[in-house]
């Protein structure tokens, strides 16, 4: 199986010409099934737990950031405008945060109830690993399992939806791109970045103050929740993640 996978940025105002356009190639890899050691996702949520005792709200918990169980959360801004984004129920996308293969295969195994593990894809670019969800899933159940995974953060560094933008199921990776107020200097840019726990990736020579960023492995934040913080907090002009297309 081969699919390609297209970098597209919808930045009408911002980055008029800016358009990342890349071929990914993506590889097919192979699963070899352990025994799982992670807790098990269970599709409706999180186990209850033993009698007697009480489980701390999942935001307790550590590990990255959770989506509010509504998807309100789920969101970006373009042109001033915030726009709400909506989950596909078909894919979701991980990141390991550790390179052990035994590990991965362990996380994968636990997962099988919630994603077609066996026809996992990895963007070859981003480390990024693309997967099939199980039928029968809602969006509340899906944000449900994706939070339940997300307290990892010693096995995943990302654990992300897809999103459906006008009809075209895009994913986010961990970079993001932003567009710094004219009068900041690079000396500023660095020093916001740096408190910020990201780092320049590429410069985009066509705008000004205009660079793709890219999110610590160890960062609590994805890059959608990290480019709303650049824009809210007043560091950016504009900000939003760095979208990639999927293509069949």
């Amino acid at each position: 199986m081969l699919y390609h996978f297209m970098d597209h940025i919808t930045r009408r105002s911002f980055l008029t010409a800016f358009l990342i356009v890349a071929v990914l190639a993506v590889t097919l890899l192979g699963c070899k099934p352990q025994t799982p050691k992670l807790e098990e996702s269970i599709i409706d949520g999180p186990p209850e737990p033993p009698p007697g005792f009480e489980r701390g709200d999942i935001d307790e918990l550590g590990g990255i950031q959770k989506i509010a169980s509504d998807g309100s959360s789920l969101y970006y801004y373009e042109k001033g405008e915030r726009i709400q984004l909506t989950p596909s129920l078909n894919w979701i996308t991980i990141k390991f945060s550790t390179d052990d293969v035994t590990v991965q295969n362990d996380a994968l195994q636990n997962i099988e109830s919630l994603a077609n593990t066996e026809q996992k894809n990895q963007l070859s670019d981003t480390e990024v690993i693309l997967l099939p969800l199980r039928s029968g899933l809602s969006i509340d159940s899906l944000i449900s399992n994706i939070n339940l995974l997300r307290i990892n953060s010693d096995v995943y560094s990302q654990v992300n939806p897809v999103f459906v933008m006008d009809g075209v199921e895009k994913a986010i990776t961990d970079k993001f791109i932003v567009t710094f107020p004219a009068d900041k200097n690079l000396e500023d840019i660095n020093t916001i970045n740096s408190s910020m726990g990201v780092t320049i990736d590429s410069i985009d020579d066509q705008n000004t103050n205009t660079y793709v960023l890219l999110i610590s492995p160890n960062s609590q934040y994805d890059s959608l929740m990290m480019a709303n913080m650049y824009y809210e907090d007043g560091y950016a002009d504009e900000a939003m993640p760095l979208f990639i297309e999927i293509m069949e």
